[in-house]
C-alpha cells in the first residue's frame, strides 16, 4: 500500500471530496524504472540487437572480406567500417579515407592503437575499384607479434618482433565496437577467431543499418553532452532549435534532448550521459515554470519525466526529490485568467486545480480540442512527468491527475465514447486525416498509446486497444500519396515526398513519423507496408540515420513478410475527404492526383481548400501553393491557408468581408470557416454545425476513377447567398487511365450563384504556363492571352508536362498571374514588416483587392520549420472566368478542363488548338467531351441524377464514360454518327441495355468487351 506520510490530512480530505473522472478500470502503474515507453527488458533487447563483438585477449585473428564502394554524397566523411578512433586504451580501427581514393583504387586505413594518438600499426591499403579484398589482422601479444595480410600478401609483420611492446585488445576498458560503412560497401565476410583458429564471432547476420544508427547516435549524444554541460555557463539562447533554450523551445527539442541522453545512458551505462541528463534537469529547473506557457511547460515537464525515469538508478534521492518537486510545481502553476498553462490544457476553460491537489476543481472538459490543438501534446508532457514520479509517497498524490490524463484518451460521455482516440477513430477510420500530409500523421498518438500500455503492470490497456482500430490504417495515405520513389543514382527534390497540402514543412518517406505509421501496419500483418518500409524508408536512408535505433525500441516485433502492392489504384478517405488517384504503383513513373473535399471545417493546420486538387508527374505540375512560414503571419492569414492559394474556385463579392477577432483579412473570394474553429466530434459529424458535404461520390476501376465533391457549404452564406448552400459548387473529377500513355484528367464544375457573381477557376504551377499566342501584361503580375478563345496552356516541370484544355466556359477570360524578378514587373507588397524583406518584383502570392489592386503577401524570410523544396510553393497561377472582372455574372456557370499528362516533349510552345472537342447537347443536358475519335466522356449539367442525356455527334464505336446518371439503373445507348447520341433509362434488364454503377456512371463498352 502506498505510503502517505508526506500528505497532510487536509490534502487527503480535499482529494476525497472531489469528483474525478476515472478510467473504466483503475490504472495499476508499475513500480520499477524505467517504465516510460520501455522497460529494462526492452533496453536489454535493443542492446542485444546492436552489433558488437568482443575480441579475444592475448591472441586473435580478425578477417574482413570486403568489396569497397565508391564514395557518394550520401556517405559520411571518412566512413568507419569497424571500431573507433577515440579510445584511451588498446583498440582496432578500420575506416575509409576519402582523400586516398583515386581513379583506380579505394583507400582504407587499418590501425592497431594504444590510444587516440599512439598507433602500433597504421597502414594504408589500396584496393582496386570493383575488386574484393580479404584483410586478415592477427595479434599474439605474448610473442609481441602482429601481422596485417591483404589477399595473401603481408603488409605488416610476419615474424616475432621482440623490440615492440606487443598488442592485445584492452579487456579492462573494452573499446566500443562500432559497425558502419559506406552505402555501397559490400562486406562478404567478417569473422573473429581465437588462438586455436576457432570462430568465436561472425558477422553473417550483421545489421549494418542498426550498427550505423547506433554509431551515429552515440556520436550525436557525445556532442549533446558537450552542449548541455555548457548550458549553465551562457545566457539561454533565443534559437528555438537549441537544446539550451528551455525557455521557448518545443518538445521536439527539450523533451527529445532528455530522451537522447537517457537512451545513451541506457545503452552504454556511461556516466557522462547521466551527468549531462542531471545537469539538463537543473538547467530546466532554473527557468520560471510558466515561461512560454503550455508549449514549453509541457516540453520541460516531459523532459524531467524522461530524465527521472531513464536514469533513475543513477540519481541520488535528493536529485529525484528536486525533479519531483519541479514537475509538480510546473503542472500546478495556473496562469490567472488564461488556459495557456498545463492546468488549462488538462482541465479545460478556466477550471483550476482544487486547492493544493492534483485534481481539476470540476470535471475536465476539452472536447473542442480532441480533434486538433496543443492539448494532446501538453497532456502527453504532463503524463510523462507524473507517470515517472508515480511511486511511493507521490503516487497517491498524483494519481487523480493521471486518471484525468488517461480519461482524456478515451472515456464514456453519456451514450457515446469521447476522447482523443474515439475522435481519431472516427476521422481516421480508413487512415485519412484532414491535415495531411505533414500534420495528421498520427505517429505521436501511436507512441502515446504505447506509453500508456507500457507503464501499466499488465503491459496492456484494454480501453485504449478497443479504440485504436485506426492505427494500422494510418500508413495508407502515405502509400497512396508518395509522389516519387527513391532510385539508385541521381536524386531529385521530389524523392519520397508527398503533396504539399495543408500546413506543411519538409516531409519525406524516410522521416521518423512516416516510418512509425508504416511499422505499426507492418507489425499488424500488412505485407505491403512492410515492403514500403524496406524499399522507401530503409533503403534510401543514410546508413548514418539514427531513426532505426528508436524504431527498434518503440516498435519491437516481427514485421509481416513484404509483398508487392496490389491495392486498387485509387482510394477515398471518407471523413477526411482525401481522394488519391494514380496510374501505377511504380512510384517513379506515376501520375498522382490528390483531390480533397473534407466532410467538416476546422482551422488548425487545415486550409480553406475544399474541392481542390494537385497533380504530379516527375515533378509538381499543378500545386498547392504558398509557404508555411508560421501561424498568423500576413502570408499565412491572407494567402497560404486561403482558397486563392489552391486549385479550386473563388467567387469575388466586393461586399464580402473576411473577419475574425476584429481583424479583416484579404477578400480572395474564397471559402471561410464554418461553425467552430475548434469543433467537437459531434459538431463535425453529419448534421453538425461544422459539417460539410465533402466527397459525395467515389468509385474506381482498372481504367478510371470517378470522384465528386460538394464544397457549397464551405463558402460563407448570407441573406443573399454568394453560392447556393446545397448546389453552390459541385466538382466532378474523372481520372482516365490510358493504354500505353499517361492518364487524361477531366475536371467538371457546376456553380450556382444566387447573387450572379462570376466564379474563377484557379490552377497553380511552378513554371510559367505557355500558350501558342502571346501573353500581354496588364497589371499586378497579371497577363492576358491574345488570340483564339480558350487556347490550350502547357505547364512543364522536371521532365513532366500537363496540357490544360479549358473547354468551359466558352469564350472564357483567361489570365496568367505571378512571376518574380525575372519578369521585372512590380506588385504592391503587404509583408510582415518586422520579419520580411519585401521584394517589389514578387508577384507570386497576390490577392486582388476590392480596389482592383493586386496585393502580394510574401512569406517571412525566416521559417520556423524546414521547408519543402522551394518550387512546391508555386510561382504562377491560371485564372479562368466566364467574363472579365466587373462584368455581370450568371447564376449557373460551368467549368470543364481537360488535363493531358505526359513526358515533356520539348516543343517550344503549347499547341494552337485543343485536341479535345466539346460536343453539342440539343437539350443542354450534357457537357460531353470527345477526347479523340475513340473516347468520349459525358457529364450531366444538372445536380440531381438523371434518366436521359443527349450529346453529339460522335463516333458510334467510341468508348463512352457517362457520369451523373441514376445509380444501378439500366440504360439504352443510341448513337448516330451524323446527329447525336443519347442514353435513356429503361425499365429493366434486356438486350442492348447497360447498367449504371452504384455511383451513377455508365462505362461503355462494359469491362471484358474492350
Amino acid at each position: 500500500m502506498p505510503r502517505l506520510r508526506h500528505i497532510t490530512a487536509l490534502t487527503l480530505l480535499a482529494i476525497s471530496s472531489i469528483t474525478v473522472p476515472h478510467s473504466a478500470a483503475a490504472l495499476d502503474i508499475k513500480s520499477e524504472h524505467p517504465r516510460l515507453f520501455a522497460t529494462k527488458t526492452d533496453f536489454a533487447a535493443l542492446k542485444a540487437a546492436i552489433p558488437t563483438v568482443a575480441l579475444p585477449a592475448k591472441y586473435g585473428t580478425v578477417t574482413l572480406k570486403i568489396k569497397p564502394g565508391q564514395l557518394t554524397s550520401r556517405d559520411f566523411k571518412n566512413a568507419l567500417i569497424f571500431g573507433t578512433l577515440s579510445h584511451p586504451g588498446n583498440h582496432l580501427y578500420i575506416r575509409h579515407v576519402d582523400d586516398w581514393d583515386t581513379e583506380n583504387t579505394i583507400g582504407l586505413q587499418i590501425m592497431l592503437l594504444y590510444s587516440d594518438t599512439n598507433a602500433l600499426v597504421n597502414k594504408r591499403i589500396n584496393i582496386a575499384r570493383s575488386n574484393t579484398a580479404t584483410i586478415t589482422i592477427h595479434y599474439n601479444n605474448p610473442d609481441k607479434f602482429v601481422s596485417l595480410v591483404v589477399d595473401g600478401g603481408t603488409i605488416e609483420g610476419g615474424a616475432p618482433q621482440p623490440w615492440r611492446q606487443g598488442w592485445e585488445p584492452d579487456q579492462a576498458n573494452p573499446q566500443p565496437y562500432y559497425f558502419a560503412k559506406r552505402e555501397n560497401d559490400e562486406v562478404l565476410e567478417f569473422k573473429v577467431e581465437n588462438s586455436t583458429m576457432d570462430e568465436v564471432w561472425n558477422g553473417r547476420n550483421l545489421d549494418w543499418r542498426l550498427g550505423g544508427a547506433y554509431y551515429f547516435f552515440i556520436e550525436q549524444a557525445k556532442k549533446k553532452v558537450a552542449t548541455v554541460m555548457g548550458c549553465s555557463s551562457q545566457p539561454i539562447p533565443s534559437d528555438v532549435n537549441h537544446a539550451c533554450n528551455v525557455n521557448t523551445a518545443s518538445r521536439a527539442i527539450i523533451t527529445e534532448t532528455a530522451a537522447e541522453l537517457g537512451l545513451a545512458y541506457q545503452l552504454t551505462g556511461q556516466k557522462p550521459y547521466a551527468d549531462a541528463a542531471l545537469a539538463y534537469s537543473r538547467h530546466i529547473a532554473s527557468v520560471p515554470v510558466h515561461t512560454n506557457g503550455e508549449w514549453s511547460m509541457g516540453a520541460r515537464v516531459g523532459a524531467l519525466g524522461m530524465i527521472y525515469d531513464w536514469i533513475y538508478d543513477y540519481l541520488q534521492e535528493a536529485d529525484r526529490a528536486d525533479i519531483r518537486a519541479k514537475i509538480k510545481e510546473t503542472i500546478r502553476y495556473d496562469v490567472a485568467g488564461t488556459d495557456n498553462d498545463l492546468v488549462g490544457m488538462i482541465c479545460g476553460n478556466l477550471n483550476p486545480l482544487a486547492g493544493t491537489t492534483f485534481a481539476c476543481s470540476k470535471t475536465a472538459n476539452i472536447t473542442r480540442n480532441y480533434i486538433s490543438g496543443h492539448h494532446g501534446s501538453a497532456i502527453q508532457g504532463a503524463a510523462l512527468g507524473l507517470l515517472a514520479i508515480a511511486d511511493r509517497e507521490t503516487k497517491a498524490e498524483v494519481m487523480p491527475m493521471i486518471d484525468t490524463l488517461h480519461w482524456h484518451q478515451v472515456h464514456q460521455d453519456g451514450d457515446r465514447m469521447a476522447g482523443f482516440l474515439p475522435t481519431r477513430n472516427y476521422i481516421s477510420q480508413d487512415g485519412g486525416h484532414q491535415s495531411l500530409f505533414t500534420y495528421g500523421t498520427g505517429d505521436e498518438l501511436l507512441l502515446r498509446m504505447a506509453m500508456w500500455r507500457k507503464v501499466q503492470t499488465s503491459g496492456t490497456d484494454a480501453l485504449i486497444d478497443a479504440h485504436s482500430n485506426f492505427a494500422p490504417k494510418l500508413v495508407l495515405p502515405y502509400l497512396y500519396g508518395m509522389r516519387k520513389g527513391y532510385v539508385d543514382g541521381a536524386r531529385t527534390d521530389w524523392d519520397g515526398t508527398f503533396p504539399a497540402a495543408g500546413d506543411n514543412y519538409d516531409t519525406h518517406s524516410t522521416d521518423g513519423p512516416i516510418a512509425s505509421v508504416t511499422l505499426a501496419a507492418a507489425l499488424a500483418g500488412d505485407g505491403i507496408a512492410a515492403a514500403f518500409y524496406k524499399d522507401q524508408i530503409q533503403a534510401p536512408r543514410l546508413l548514418w540515420n539514427t531513426e532505426p535505433l528508436w524504431e527498434r525500441l518503440y516498435f519491437p516485433g516481427t514485421l509481416a513478410q513484404p509483398r508487392a502492392n496490389d491495392l486498387p489504384l485509387a482510394k477515398h478517405f471518407a471523413v477526411a475527404g482525401n481522394v488519391l488517384m494514380r496510374d501505377t504503383w511504380h512510384y517513379n513513373d506515376a501520375v498522382l492526383l490528390d483531390f480533397k473535399s473534407t466532410s467538416f471545417a476546422s482551422e488548425n493546420h487545415h486550409h480553406l481548400d475544399q474541392n481542390s486538387f494537385s497533380l504530379f508527374y516527375r515533378a509538381p505540375l499543378l500545386v498547392d501553393s504558398g509557404k508555411y512560414d508560421d501561424y498568423y503571419t500576413a502570408h499565412w492569414e491572407n494567402y497560404y491557408r486561403r482558397t486563392i492559394a489552391h486549385n479550386t474556385i473563388v467567387v469575388f463579392d466586393p461586399q464580402e468581408a473576411f473577419m475574425r477577432d476584429g481583424k479583416t483579412f484579404s477578400n480572395d473570394g474564397g471559402q471561410w470557416y464554418r461553425g467552430e474553429i475548434y469543433p467537437t466530434l459531434e459538431q463535425i459529424k453529419p448534421g453538425g454545425i461544422n459539417a460539410l458535404d465533402g466527397v459525395t461520390a467515389f468509385e474506381t476501376g482498372d481504367h478510371y476513377t470517378y470522384a465528386v465533391g460538394n464544397a457549397s457549404k464551405a463558402y460563407k452564406s448570407g441573406a443573399t447567398e454568394k453560392l447556393h448552400h446545397e448546389q453552390g459548387f459541385h466538382r466532378s473529377i474523372i481520372y482516365l487511365r490510358q493504354d500505353g500513355a499517361k492518364p487524361i484528367v477531366l475536371v467538371h464544375d457546376r456553380i450556382n450563384s444566387p447573387k450572379k457573381l462570376l466564379a474563377t477557376s484557379l490552377l497553380h504551377s511552378v513554371e510559367r504556363p505557355e500558350t501558342f499566342a502571346s501573353q500581354r501584361y496588364l497589371d499586378g503580375g497579371r497577363y492576358a492571352i491574345d488570340g483564339a478563345a480558350n487556347p490550350p496552356l502547357r505547364i512543364r516541370n522536371g521532365g513532366g508536362m500537363v496540357t490544360v484544355e479549358p473547354l468551359l466556359p466558352k469564350q472564357a477570360t483567361i489570365r496568367i498571374v505571378g512571376g518574380s524578378a525575372a519578369e521585372g514587373r512590380r506588385c504592391v507588397q503587404r509583408p510582415d514588416v518586422s520579419r520580411t524583406t519585401p521584394d517589389e518584383y514578387d508577384c507570386r502570392f497576390t490577392v486582388r483587392g476590392a480596389d482592383g489592386i493586386s496585393y502580394n503577401y510574401p512569406p517571412r524570410n525566416v521559417f520556423w520549420s524546414p521547408q519543402p523544396p522551394a518550387p512546391d510553393a508555386g510561382n504562377w497561377r491560371i485564372e479562368i472566368a466566364p467574363a472579365a472582372e466587373g462584368a455581370t455574372g450568371w447564376q449557373f456557370q460551368r467549368f470543364l478542363n481537360v488535363l493531358r499528362v505526359g513526358v515533356d516533349d520539348g516543343t517550344p510552345k503549347a499547341p494552337e488548338n485543343p485536341t479535345s472537342e466539346l460536343l453539342a447537347s440539343s437539350d443542354n443536358s450534357a457537357d460531353a467531351v470527345k477526347l479523340d475519335n475513340d473516347q468520349t466522356v459525358v457529364f450531366s449539367t444538372t445536380y440531381a441524377p438523371v434518366k436521359t442525356l443527349k450529346w453529339g455527334p460522335q463516333n458510334p464505336a467510341a468508348s463512352m464514360l457517362v457520369a451523373g446518371l441514376e445509380a444501378d439503373k439500366y440504360y439504352r445507348i443510341v448513337c448516330n454518327a451524323s446527329t447525336e447520341c443519347s442514353v435513356v433509362q429503361e425499365a429493366g434488364e434486356g438486350p442492348g441495355r447497360y447498367k449504371s454503377s452504384a455511383k451513377g456512371v455508365l462505362d461503355y463498352p462494359p469491362a471484358g468487351r474492350r
